[in-house]
């Protein structure tokens, strides 16, 4: 995310005490020290700007991906195992922040059902947002898919 200068306007420059050992890991991305910095500063501030509870969530997802990673040796996208063991526990942990039931017709019902919207939701964050691990994931689905397609017809044709 290297910014021109054009786009942040005026810059400032300021003095800044690091320990040694962030100083290097902040050296190490490859990009310049400013940049990195300002960066991962702008992403706090943005992050600082969600809701506490949303945060909460995302850091509990955080810490369950590590717990699984141990459990299953591998990221949990990069199995299926942890992967259906990461989604059990997102909606287990969303569960437990669901609202209490409103037994009265509200606004709510007035409009699609919530499910209807969150899959729009993300397909509108998809569109607007790249995600590269995402991108990976579907087109080996999809290989995945064109692999198992393959092997059927050819079982197919060799039944014949």
């Amino acid at each position: 995310m290297v910014h021109k200068k054009a786009e942040r306007g005026a810059l400032v420059q300021t003095g800044l005490r690091l320990e040694a050992e962030i100083f290097d890991r902040l050296r190490s991305g490859g990009r310049g020290l400013s940049d990195e910095i300002r960066d991962r500063l702008e992403r706090t501030f943005k992050e600082d700007a969600i809701d506490p509870v949303t945060r909460e969530l995302c850091a509990g997802l955080l810490n369950i991906a590590v717990r699984l990673r141990s459990d299953f040796g591998s990221d949990w996208h990069a199995s299926l195992w942890a992967h259906k063991a990461f989604v059990a526990a997102i909606v287990q942990r969303l569960a437990e922040y669901a609202p209490p039931e409103r037994p009265s017709l509200t606004v709510d019902a007035l409009f699609d059902p919530p499910e209807t919207i969150g899959r729009l939701r993300e397909r509108d964050d998809r569109r607007e947002h790249s995600y590269s691990g995402l991108e990976a994931a579907q087109k080996r689905r999809s290989a995945g898919k064109l692999s198992a397609r393959h092997i059927r017809a050819k079982k197919g044709s060799d039944d014949e």
